[in-house]
């Protein structure tokens, strides 16, 4: 069957690329994903910076009227995350329109590269399989392609540093060196911690390896220092890109934000951060709830168990069916390759090292490793079919990949499910009521202690005085009143939110807010 399949390489890569752009793009279409966590608006919110070809806003006079999650407010106006994601968001905007179609884009030149990924482990023909097992992996998908906040760059540098390993392994030359070094900045600029961990092992392993063979001289003029001048390169931009947005190349915006909200320790082994004062009770709401939410998981060494085994099931997922660990268990065995075992001790570290000591545990973290683990994945498909192909069972192997495609779809279902879209219904309820009057407008919003965090309003895009409606938050009746009279010239509202139930009304512009 699948040695019979007649391949040409000079048009497989575009046919990869065109069939994921058409799919991915046929979903978005049809879903139409909206934002829905506070990750995904500080993200759009860079992203329209930089389709107006800027990378910050000023401060606004009234700045702490409009704070928001994972944004900073001073001394400049922008997102806290390092730029690929809102780069890559940003592409979509200007090129369709339509931020996510950027995802998109990059996701499909991420299925066409993997091509000559898997080539660096497999033969050509298994290389296909693999390249289609991401074509249609649901939950990669849905967290990578329909999603804000899925950093869609870390997964395309995964495939380039991965596809150079392999290359590299085998032979050490000056193109593979290069790749890996485009892979090594889309991972720093996405995923730096998780990145980092990922481009120091792979280098460890491919130093080892060298020296192993004697090589180690050639590694030395061919790969490390190229790879310390993209160092050098990659520290640059981040330097240029900190002091273009906080004046301070030594300060970023992540800094600033983390300083003046404490938001939460990255690491189980960090410090509790200090307690800060707040502007708004919401904010503090979040920041601190987060602390609290997972500290509860170092009491004890049962619940840090159970944190680890819940996180280890969140990244696991976001790249291969759990079916898999069937496969290894069947065919470990007979497999001796050598580059296999290698990735399986990598991954392992990997998850030990990026993954283990970080409180967080969202999908994208393991972003970085996920092209590691899809060329374990189909290096296991390739040996139970070659040890089943002969055999009446091979139909099981057929079942299980539909099992494992089925597994996929209900894992991306349960995520989609899990999302609220509260914020941008809102949004949409609150435009058609001030659309009636025409011009432009404000909203002061304010809540009350019932109100959840992520169902906040409270974001806008960049300069703030030029869109149709503002969203300000409500601090107190003086400061309210300084806000309202800057914007004398607009419709003012008032958002007021107890719980579930929200109420719009309008504010007379010629009395003072109560």
């Amino acid at each position: 069957m699948i040695s019979k399949i007649k391949l040409s390489p000079y048009w497989i890569y575009l046919v990869l690329f065109i069939s994921s752009f058409a799919l991915n793009t046929s979903l978005v279409l049809y879903l139409n994903p909206q934002p829905a966590i506070y990750d995904e608006f500080a993200y759009l919110i860079g992203a329209d910076l930089f389709s107006q070809g800027k990378i910050c806003a000023e401060q606004h006079p009234y700045w702490k009227h409009f704070e928001a999650f994972m944004i900073i407010s001073q001394p400049v106006y922008c997102s806290k995350y390092l730029p690929l994601q809102s780069l890559i968001l940003a592409l979509g905007q200007v090129l369709f329109q339509k931020p996510i179609l950027g995802v998109c884009l990059i996701y499909a030149l991420t299925v066409s590269l993997s091509f000559w990924t898997f080539q660096a482990f497999l033969s050509r023909k298994w290389a296909l399989v693999g390249s289609l097992l991401l074509l249609i992996n649901p939950t990669l998908i849905h967290n990578v392609s329909l999603t804000f906040m899925g950093s869609a760059g870390a997964l395309l540098g995964s495939f380039l540093i991965f596809g150079s390993f392999g290359r590299l392994l085998d032979k050490l030359s000056l193109p593979p060196s290069i790749t890996f070094c485009i892979g090594s900045i889309l991972l720093v600029l996405s995923r730096p911690y998780e990145g980092f961990v990922a481009i120091l092992l792979t280098t460890i392993f491919l130093a080892y390896h060298s020296y192993s063979d004697k090589r180690l001289v050639k590694f030395l003029q061919t790969f490390l220092a190229p790879l310390l001048l993209t160092s050098i390169f990659g520290a640059v931009i981040i330097l240029l890109y900190n002091y273009l947005t906080t004046g301070e190349a030594f300060r970023s915006a992540y800094l600033i934000y983390e300083s003046t909200y404490g938001f939460m320790r990255p690491f189980i082994f960090s410090p509790p951060p200090p307690v800060l004062e707040f502007n708004h009770p919401i904010m503090e709401k979040l920041h601190l709830g987060r602390n609290n939410y997972f500290r509860v998981y170092l009491d004890s060494w049962k619940d840090l168990y159970m944190f680890q085994a819940d996180k280890f099931k969140i990244v696991f997922i976001h790249s291969v069916p759990t079916i898999s660990l069937g496969l290894l268990f069947f065919t470990y065995s007979s497999l001796k390759n050598f580059k296999f075992r290698l990735l399986i001790f990598l991954t392992t570290l990997f998850y030990i090292l990026a993954l283990m000591p970080v409180l967080a545990s969202h999908a994208e973290y393991s972003n970085p490793i996920v092209a590691a683990n899809l060329i374990i994945l189909t290096l296991l498909l390739k040996t139970a079919y070659q040890r089943f192909q002969h055999s009446k069972k091979i139909w099981l192997l057929f079942f299980a990949l539909i099992l494992a495609e089925a597994e996929g779809i209900y894992q991306a279902y349960q995520i989609s499910a899990g999302r609220s879209h509260s914020v941008t219904n809102s949004w949409q309820k609150i435009s058609e009521r001030t659309m009636i009057l025409g011009g432009k407008h404000l909203v002061l919003v304010s809540y009350s202690d019932m109100m959840q965090a992520s169902e906040d309003l409270v974001y806008n895009f960049a300069p703030i005085d030029q869109q149709t409606i503002i969203y300000a938050r409500s601090i107190s009746p003086e400061e309210d009143q300084s806000l309202l009279n800057y914007y004398s010239k607009r419709h003012l509202w008032k958002y007021e939110c107890n719980g579930f139930n929200c109420h719009l009304s309008q504010i007379p512009s010629n009395k003072p807010a109560k």
